[in-house]
C-alpha cells in the first residue's frame, strides 16, 4: 500500500504514533511535501498543548509545514494544519490568516469556520493557558532548581565541549516563559551571567525587563541577570565558518537623524567576499559587533538605522572601536540600563479623523508613548509585535473611554485628571506585577491608556473596577490589533457616540418635508486671478454698508472671519477654481448674461463667502450675506458671482444689493427666477427659497411675457419673505380683491421631481392666506428619509425619538410658549404628572406635523433653542444625541455597517434614554445661563489690534468673560488644527509692557510708543534670523542657568541641597492656565489666540520675543529650553503675558524626572522659587510638576 494511503488509514483509526514512526524513519531529504504534511498532521493530533512535549510537537508540525508554503499556499489541508498548530500553541493571531485561507479553499467548512470564530474572539480578548506572569514564575522556579547544574556544566567544561548541552538545558528553562528567546550564558570571573538579548526589539525589551525583575534572590547570589549585550570594545566576533572581525576592522559613519538618534553606516573590507552571497550574515555580524562594542541598549537607544556599505564613503570615517568615544563626545549617556531606554517617552500628534465611523485611535489629537512599535503597528495593521507577545502569554492593548462627559464642565483639564487617576489606579498595588503602562492618547471622542499586560485578566479586572466606580458611562479594551473587536468593561445604561449626516430634503409619504436647514447662506465669488485686496474689502464694507470688520478672526491676507450683530461672517480666498466644472454648468442657467459661461470657465480662483448665526434672524443673515458678496464684487479680479444655482454678473449683483440702501429686501440677490418656454406656454420658477425655509414656487404654462411672469414671482417672493407667511396646498393668494391665485403643492416640474414645490396659478380667484411666523428647528422628514433611503430595520416612529426628548425636557422646565400652553396645556400636564401616559413622538407627528418650531417656546425657550438647537457648532443638541448613541452601542457596533451611520435611530426609547439626555440638556442650560461677558472689552483695544498686526498671522480676539470654556475650546481646536496647517497657537494677553518687550527685541530702533508703530521689515528680518539660526543645546542652556543659580546660592551662603532643593513634597496639581485670569474680577483677561505660522513649538518665540529682561532668558535661550522640554516631555508654550509664560503638557512628568525638571525650571526662572512662598523649594516645585499638566513661570 502507498505510504500516504497507509497514513490515511492510520489517521482514521487514530493511530497517530504509527504515522510518526513510519514517516520519521524516512530521511528528511527523501520525504515529499505531502509526506511532511501528513507527518505534521500526526504531530498536531498527538500533541497535548498543556505539556512541554505537546508544545514541542506543535512546533515540530510548523517546522515541517513551513518549507512547503509556496507549493501549498492555496491548499485547504496545509493551511488548516498550520493554523491548527498555532491555535493550540495559544497563538491565535498567527493561526487566523491560515484558517481564513483554508476556508477560502473550502468555502463553508464548519470546522474551519468555528476555529476562525474562536481565533477572532481570542485576539479580541486573549485567553492563555498561562499568562506571561505565570510563565515567568514557572521559568524562574525551574531555573532556581537547575541553576546549580548549569554552573556545574560550565565549571567542568574546561575544553568548551559541552556548549550544546548547556544551551539545551538553559533554553528548555527559558522556553517556559518565552516562545522565542535569544540569550548568552557565561562566567565573567566573578559571577555567572545570563544575558537576555532583545535583538533590537523594544517590545521584547519590555518582556525581558519584566522577566529580569522577578529573578529570585537565591539565583542572584550566583548570577548576574542582564538584559542586552554588554559593551566590550576590545572584543571581536568570530563565526563557526572562520570569519573573524574586530572593531578596528570596521569603518563607521554617523548621520544625525534627531536630537539623540543617528543612522550608522558601516564598511568592512574583510567581509567584502562574503557580501554578494550572504548579505544577511554580514549585516548580522556587523550589528552584533556594534552591540558588543557599544552595548545593545545604547545601540537600540541611539542608532535608528544601520546600513552596510559596499564601498567606503568619501568623508572621514571613525573606527567602530572608537564609536563609544564619539557618542560620548556628542553628550550621550551610554548606560547599559535597559529601564532608562524604556522610560524614554515621545510625544506625537496626529491629524484626527473626525468621522466616528473610523477605527479606534484615528480620532487622536495627541499622545505619548514609550513603545512606538505598538502604536505604529496598530496604525499600520502590522501584528508582528502582537503575535510575539501573544505567543508568550502577554497582550498589549489600550483602554478606551468617552470624553464627552469629561468635557462638559471643566474642559480638557477634567480629561487629564481622569487619565491621571486611571493610570494611578493601574500602577497601584499589584499593578506593576500585572501590567506596564506605555503611554496614552487623547482624541476627539475618546481617551486612550496604553499598556502591556503580563496578566490580562487581572489587568482588565483592575480597570473594570476603576471604571465601575467612576461616572464614565462606558469603557472598553482593545488590543493593538487593528482588526480585532473590542471588549466592553463597563456597559452604559444608554447611549453611544454617533455622527448624524447633514440631511437633504426629500418627500415623505406621510408628511410634507421642509427644505435644507434654514439660513445656510453660502456662495462663491469667481476670480480671474488668485488674488484679493483684503484691505479694500474692509474699506468697502465700512464705506458701503457701515460695517466694521473689527473682530476679524483672520489677519492673514487670504481670509476674514468676524462678528456682525451676533452673526459670523466669513470670506476666504481659495487659490483654485471651483472643482468639477460646477460653476460653468450652473452658469448656463443665466439667460440675462451671455458671458456667464465664459466667466465661469475662465476663473482661476474664488472667494468662499458664508454667514452663520441666529436662525430667527434669517432675513438679517441674508442681508449680511448679500452685503458681503456685493463688497467682494468690487475686487479687482472679480469675474462672476456663483450663488442660488446660477452665475451672476458682478455689476448686476452689486446693483440689486443696493436695494437694501432703501430698506428693500435684496430678493434678486437671494432668489434666481428661472424662465423657459415649452408647448404649454411660459414657465417660471424660483431657486433659493429653501434658504428661508420656504418651498420653491413655480408658474406653469402661463400666457404671459417673460418679464411679466418674472415680476409676478418677484412680487410674490417679496410678500412671502417680508410678511413671513406660509403658503399651503389648497389656499389662494392675491394682491388685490380681484387678483387671486390658486396654490397647489406637488412634485417639482421645473425643479427636480423629488422636490415639492408650490404651483401658483396665473388666473385670479378669491381666497385668503394664513400667516405663520416661525422657524423650523428640526423636521422628522429628514430622519424618515434616512430610514427609507437606507432601508433601516427600525420603526419610523424612531425618527421622532430625540425630538420628543427635547420637547419633554422643555415642558418639564416651563419653556413652552403661550400659544402652545393654550392649545396643548393638557399634554403638558400629562407629561409632568405621568410621562409614560403620553407618547410625545406620536404627539409631534400628529399635532406638530413632525416638526419642532421656535414658536412653540417662550422667550427663554427660544433663546436656549437658538443657542443649543440652532446652528452653533458647540454645544449642539443633535451632536449630543450622536455622542450618546456611540456610548450606548459601543464603537465596535457603531463602526459596523449595522446602523448605516444612523445609530441614533436605534437607541431604545425608554426612560433611561430620557434621563441620560435630560442630564446633558440640564448641563448645557446651566452653562448657557452662567456665561457673562465684559461689554467694555467686546471690541479689541487699540493695543490688541496693534499686537495682532505685529504678529501678522491669523488671530482671534476674545473679550473678558466669566467662563473660559470658549477660549480653552478654541485653543484646543487650534492645537489640533495647527498640526495639519502648520501653525502653533498661543494665548496672548496684550499689555503695554509686553508690547515694549516685543518691539524692543525685534525692532530696537523703534520705541513702540508712536501709535504702536514698528517697522514690519525689521520685524520680519528678526524672525527670519531667529528661525534660520541653529537652536542651541537646550540641556546645556538649562545647565548653565542652573549653575548660575547655584553660584548665587553659594554667594548668599545658602545650602543648595537643604535650602534650595529640599524634599519632593508639599506640591499641588496645576491643570489650569493662570495667566489668562484676572484675579480682581474673577474673569478672563481680553485675550488673543494667535496662530503662529511655525512648525515647531519652540519657534513661537521668534514671533513673541518677550524675554531679555532681568533674569528672563533671551530669545535663543527661550527657544533652546522650549525645544528641549518639548522633546523630553511634550511641553508646548501656550500662554504668554509680559511676565508670565505657561506650557501645556500632554501628561505630567514622572516622579523620577520631576526633580531634574524642577531644577532646570529654577535655573530658567528663579522667581518661581525665590518669589514664591517662604518655604518654597525646588523639591516642592517637583512635587507640583509630577501632578500637573501646566507649567507656570513668572518673572518679577
Amino acid at each position: 500500500m502507498d505510504i500516504l494511503k497507509q497514513c490515511q488509514t492510520w489517521n482514521e483509526n487514530h493511530e497517530y504514533q504509527k504515522i510518526l514512526d513510519a514517516l520519521e524513519a524516512i530521511p528528511a531529504k527523501e520525504r515529499t511535501p505531502e509526506m511532511d504534511s501528513e507527518l505534521a498532521r500526526a504531530y498536531n493530533n498527538l500533541a497535548d498543548p498543556c505539556k512541554p512535549e505537546g508544545v514541542h510537537m506543535l512546533k515540530r508540525a510548523i517546522a515541517l509545514l513551513k518549507p512547503h508554503e509556496e507549493a501549498f499556499v492555496d491548499d485547504h489541508f496545509w493551511n488548516f494544519r498550520m493554523g491548527y498548530a498555532y491555535f493550540y500553541l495559544d497563538q491565535e493571531g498567527r493561526a487566523l490568516p491560515y484558517f481564513r485561507r483554508a476556508l477560502k479553499a473550502r468555502p463553508g467548512d464548519q470546522d474551519t469556520q468555528e476555529l476562525i470564530e474562536q481565533c477572532e474572539a481570542c485576539i479580541a480578548l486573549p485567553q492563555f493557558r498561562r499568562s506571561f506572569r505565570e510563565r515567568t514564575e514557572a521559568a524562574w522556579k525551574a531555573f532556581s532548581e537547575k541553576e546549580d547544574r548549569l554552573r556545574q556544566i560550565m565549571n567542568e567544561d574546561k575544553n568548551h565541549e559541552r556548549g550544546e548541552e548547556l544551551i539545551e538545558q538553559c533554553e528548555h528553562i527559558l522556553n517556559l516563559a518565552f516562545d522565542d528567546i535569544s540569550y548568552e550564558i557565561g562566567y565573567n570571573g566573578e559571577k555567572y551571567e545570563l544575558i537576555l538579548t532583545p535583538e533590537g526589539d523594544k517590545v521584547k525589551l519590555f518582556e525581558l525587563v519584566y522577566f529580569r525583575k522577578h529573578a529570585p534572590k537565591q539565583v542572584l547570589e550566583h548570577w548576574n541577570i542582564l538584559v542586552g549585550r554588554q559593551p566590550n570594545p576590545g572584543i571581536g566576533l568570530r563565526t563557526e565558518d572562520g570569519w573573524e572581525i574586530f572593531g578596528d576592522d570596521v569603518q563607521a559613519w554617523l548621520d544625525k537623524q534627531g536630537e539623540k538618534s543617528f543612522a550608522l553606516s558601516a564598511f568592512c573590507e574583510k567581509l567584502l567576499p562574503l557580501l554578494p552571497e550572504k548579505e544577511g550574515k554580514v549585516w548580522w555580524m556587523l550589528t552584533t559587533l556594534t552591540d558588543q562594542i557599544l552595548g545593545e541598549i545604547p545601540h537600540m537607544q541611539y542608532i535608528d538605522s544601520f546600513d552596510v556599505l559596499e564601498t567606503p564613503r568619501e568623508e572621514p570615517a571613525i573606527l567602530m572601536s572608537k564609536l563609544p568615544d564619539k557618542l560620548k563626545e556628542l553628550g550621550l549617556n551610554l548606560s547599559a540600563d535597559p529601564e532608562s531606554c524604556l522610560e524614554t517617552y515621545i510625544g506625537y500628534k496626529m491629524k484626527p479623523n473626525e468621522d466616528p465611523d473610523d477605527d479606534w485611535r484615528l480620532d487622536t489629537i495627541a499622545g505619548s508613548t514609550c513603545c512606538t512599535a505598538l502604536v505604529n503597528g496598530y496604525l499600520n495593521a502590522d501584528n508582528d509585535w502582537m503575535d510575539a507577545l501573544h505567543a508568550d502569554g502577554a497582550a498589549a492593548g489600550f483602554l478606551i473611554y468617552p470624553l464627552d462627559t469629561l468635557r462638559e464642565e471643566k474642559g480638557s483639564q477634567k480629561i487629564f485628571d481622569f487619565r491621571d487617576k486611571l493610570e494611578e489606579a493601574l500602577a497601584a498595588g499589584d499593578g506593576p506585577e500585572v501590567l506596564t503602562l506605555t503611554g496614552g492618547a487623547t482624541g476627539i471622542f475618546c481617551g486612550y491608556v496604553d499598556f502591556i499586560a503580563w496578566d490580562l485578566q487581572a489587568a482588565l479586572h483592575m480597570a473594570g473596577e476603576f471604571f465601575a466606580n467612576s461616572d464614565i458611562p462606558w469603557a472598553s479594551f482593545h488590543t493593538f490589533r487593528r482588526e480585532a473587536a473590542s471588549v466592553r468593561l463597563k456597559n452604559p445604561a444608554d447611549g453611544g457616540l454617533e455622527h448624524e449626516d447633514i440631511y437633504s430634503p426629500e418627500a415623505d409619504e406621510e408628511e410634507e418635508s421642509q427644505h435644507d436647514p434654514t439660513g445656510a447662506f453660502g456662495g462663491f465669488v469667481l476670480l480671474s486671478k488668485g488674488e484679493w485686496d483684503k484691505e479694500q474689502f474692509i474699506r468697502d464694507m465700512k464705506e458701503k454698508w457701515d460695517i466694521s470688520v473689527s473682530e476679524d478672526e483672520g489677519k492673514r491676507d487670504d481670509s476674514a472671519v468676524f462678528d456682525v450683530g451676533g452673526m459670523i461672517a466669513a470670506v476666504s480666498l481659495m487659490p483654485y477654481p471651483i472643482p468639477d466644472g460646477e460653476a460653468e454648468a450652473n452658469a448656463e442657467n443665466n439667460y440675462l448674461w451671455p458671458d456667464a459661461v465664459k466667466a465661469a470657465r475662465e476663473h482661476s480662483a474664488h472667494l468662499m463667502v458664508a454667514v452663520l448665526g441666529k436662525e430667527e434672524n434669517v432675513l438679517e443673515r441674508g442681508k449680511l450675506y448679500a452685503k458681503l458678496m456685493a463688497a467682494c464684487c468690487r475686487q479687482k479680479y472679480t469675474s462672476g458671482v456663483y450663488t442660488s444655482g446660477v452665475v451672476f454678473e458682478p455689476r448686476f449683483y452689486e446693483g440689486f444689493a443696493d436695494m437694501m440702501q432703501n430698506g428693500e429686501l435684496p430678493i434678486f440677490n437671494w432668489i434666481w427666477f428661472g424662465l423657459y418656454r415649452d408647448e404649454n406656454g411660459m414657465n417660471a420658477y424660483t431657486y433659493g427659497m429653501d434658504v428661508f425655509g420656504k418651498d420653491e414656487m413655480e408658474v406653469l404654462g402661463a400666457d404671459a411675457e417673460p418679464g411679466e411672469l418674472r415680476n409676478f414671482l418677484a412680487s410674490l417672493v417679496s410678500y412671502v419673505l417680508e410678511s413671513g407667511v406660509e403658503l399651503h396646498d389648497g389656499e389662494t393668494i392675491g394682491f388685490s380683491e380681484n387678483d387671486k391665485h390658486a396654490i397647489t403643492r406637488s412634485e417639482g416640474v421645473s425643479l427636480p421631481e423629488d422636490q415639492m414645490t408650490l404651483k401658483i396659478s396665473y388666473e385670479p380667484i378669491e381666497s385668503d392666506s394664513e400667516e405663520e411666523d416661525s422657524t423650523a428647528m428640526d423636521d422628522a422628514a429628514y430622519h424618515l428619509e434616512s430610514i427609507q433611503e437606507k432601508q433601516l430595520p427600525v420603526d419610523e416612529i424612531s425618527a421622532y425619538n430625540h425630538m420628543a426628548i427635547y420637547l419633554r425636557w422643555c415642558m418639564e422646565h416651563d419653556l413652552m410658549g403661550e400659544r402652545f400652553l393654550a392649545e396643548h396645556g393638557e399634554a403638558i400636564k400629562q407629561v409632568k404628572e405621568n410621562p409614560a401616559s403620553l407618547d410625545l413622538r406620536d404627539f409631534i407627528r400628529k399635532e406638530l406635523y413632525g416638526c419642532l418650531f421656535s414658536a412653540l417656546f417662550n422667550r427663554k425657550g427660544q433663546a436656549f433653542a437658538e443657542y443649543y438647537y440652532g446652528e452653533n457648532d458647540s454645544p449642539y443638541y443633535p451632536s449630543d444625541i450622536d455622542d450618546y448613541a456611540l456610548a450606548y452601542f459601543g464603537p465596535e457596533r457603531y463602526h459596523s455597517d449595522e446602523f448605516r451611520q444612523e445609530a441614533y435611530l436605534f437607541i431604545p426609547f425608554d426612560e433611561n434614554y430620557y434621563q441620560a439626555m435630560a442630564k446633558v440638556i440640564e448641563g448645557r442650560f446651566a452653562n448657557w445661563q452662567g456665561q457673562h461677558f465684559d461689554e467694555e472689552t467686546m471690541e479689541p483695544s487699540e493695543l490688541s489690534q496693534a499686537v495682532m498686526k505685529y504678529l501678522d498671522c491669523e488671530c482671534t480676539y476674545f473679550p473678558s468673560m466669566k467662563d473660559d470654556d470658549p477660549i480653552i475650546s478654541a485653543y484646543r481646536y487650534a492645537r489640533r488644527l495647527g498640526v495639519r496647517e502648520g501653525f502653533v497657537p498661543v494665548l496672548v494677553k496684550a499689555d503695554e509692557t509686553l508690547w515694549e518687550c516685543l518691539v524692543m527685541n525685534s525692532d530696537p530702533d523703534s520705541d513702540g510708543d508712536d501709535g504702536y508703530g514698528f517697522n514690519p521689515e525689521k520685524v520680519a528680518e528678526y524672525r527670519k534670523n531667529m528661525l534660520s539660526a541653529p537652536v542651541m543645546d537646550g540641556k546645556a542652556v538649562l545647565e548653565k542657568l542652573t549653575g548660575e543659580r547655584r553660584a548665587e546660592a553659594e554667594d548668599d551662603e545658602m545650602d543648595w541641597e537643604e535650602e534650595i532643593l529640599g524634599e519632593m513634597e508639599g506640591g499641588y496639581q496645576n491643570c489650569r492656565f493662570s495667566g489668562i485670569w484676572d484675579s480682581d474680577t474673577d474673569m478672563t483677561y481680553p485675550l488673543i489666540l494667535a496662530k503662529i505660522p511655525v512648525r515647531h513649538p519652540w519657534e513661537i518665540f521668534a514671533y513673541l520675543p518677550f524675554g531679555s529682561w532681568n533674569e528672563c532668558p533671551d530669545t535663543p535661550e527661550l527657544m533652546a529650553a522650549a525645544k528641549y522640554w518639548f522633546e523630553q516631555y511634550g511641553a508646548v508654550p501656550a500662554v504668554m503675558t509680559h511676565d508670565e509664560l505657561e506650557f501645556d503638557l500632554p501628561a505630567p512628568i514622572s516622579g523620577e524626572k520631576a526633580m531634574e525638571a524642577a531644577t532646570e525650571q529654577y535655573g530658567f526662572c528663579p522667581d518661581v522659587i525665590d518669589q514664591g512662598a517662604e518655604d518654597a523649594t525646588v523639591g516642592a516645585l517637583a512635587d507640583v510638576l509630577r501632578q500637573s499638566f501646566v507649567w507656570y513661570f513668572w518673572w518679577d
